[in-house]
């Protein structure tokens, strides 16, 4: 089947030992799964209760926290009328009804409370849990900073990103000292140019406008030349590898956080007869030494791993230690 040709195929690609490298097989009449439904939350999987399971954490943009206001630690008794005991499945329960309208019974300070929304996609269950992920990254570098300090999170490297990132930057940040960018996990692009673009230049004079009260505004506009200090992981990608290795190449600041993949090459796209197609590399990224970023990730400054144990319980060393970084740069 095409499928097994793809597994051939792949395992061909493997030895080649380059990323963004694959087959992709021509489409097959198959009888698509079900698609799950999520609900906006993550469970407790640590408590087994008779009747129930506990909520570990309500995203705040959901539909539950919103409207229903659930908390953590309510639990869910029933989704659509079936009880949920220590053998139901979830996914069961929820298989096909992404999109579809899904009727709850949740425990709520002793009380029963019977909630309805659509399923979520897993897209959309994904958005809610990085907005909420992102959210309390940036409560902590401030709380731990005296909002001395501004952080932004940068998922991928398209034109979007790079639109929020000034954004975030200019709206919510302008005020700062200081910035902490986070490229963990961005799954790469093409804006590293413009990113490293803002953040190397420097002001050389200064302008006033009667329309704007005579006050003196650095130029250029539209740059950020305060000190910076950067965070990567083994899940940044791509042109989120090429980023922090022209910052480090410039030395714009510190990199914190995980050696990353070495996943830089670029490849072209090539359609087969059959309707399948294959990436095949087509150029590479090299160091001003020489050196090919592909298999050659970025090797932090201060190497931070967040650990199992961190994660389960809510701790990112990572972004810490980057904190401690910056503010004894500042002080």
């Amino acid at each position: 089947s095409i499928s097994d040709i793809e597994q051939i195929v792949n395992e061909m690609i493997g030895d080649v030992n380059a990323s963004h490298t694959g087959f992709y097989p021509r489409a097959q009449k198959v009888k698509p799964r079900p698609p799950r439904a999520y609900l906006g939350l993550e469970f407790d999987y640590s408590q087994v209760l008779e009747e129930g399971i506990p909520i570990k954490v309500v995203y705040p943009q959901s539909r539950l926290a919103d409207y229903y206001h659930i908390q953590n630690g309510d639990i869910l008794l029933a989704i659509d009328g079936t009880l949920i005991t220590p053998y139901s499945s979830l996914d069961k329960l929820l298989a096909g009804k992404a999109g579809k309208l899904i009727k709850l019974l949740i425990l709520k300070e002793g009380q029963k409370i019977e909630a309805e929304l659509n399923g979520l996609t897993w897209s959309e269950q994904r958005k809610l849990y990085y907005d909420y992920k992102t959210e309390q990254s940036k409560k902590m570098v401030k709380e731990l900073t005296q909002d001395r300090i501004g952080y932004v999170h940068i998922p991928a490297m398209g034109n979007t990103d790079y639109e929020n990132f000034r954004r975030e930057v200019f709206r919510d940040n302008a005020d700062k000292e200081a910035l902490i960018i986070d490229v963990r996990g961005n799954s790469g692009g093409h804006i590293h140019d413009k990113l490293i673009s803002m953040l190397n230049q420097r002001y050389y004079a200064y302008s006033t406008s009667r329309r704007y009260s005579g006050k003196l505004n650095p130029e250029p506009r539209g740059i950020w030349a305060k000190p910076t200090i950067l965070l990567v992981d083994e899940h940044s990608f791509s042109d989120g590898e090429i980023f922090p290795t022209v910052y480090q190449e410039l030395k714009l600041g510190k990199i914190v956080g995980q050696p990353t993949s070495g996943s830089v090459i670029g490849t072209w796209e090539f359609r087969l007869l059959d309707g399948s197609s294959m990436r095949l590399p087509g150029s590479g990224w090299y160091r001003l030494d020489g050196t090919n970023m592909e298999g050659n990730g970025v090797q932090p400054d201060i190497v931070v791993e967040n650990k199992p144990e961190d994660i389960i319980a809510g701790k990112d060393a990572q972004l810490l230690r980057a904190i401690e970084e910056i503010l004894k740069e500042l002080n």
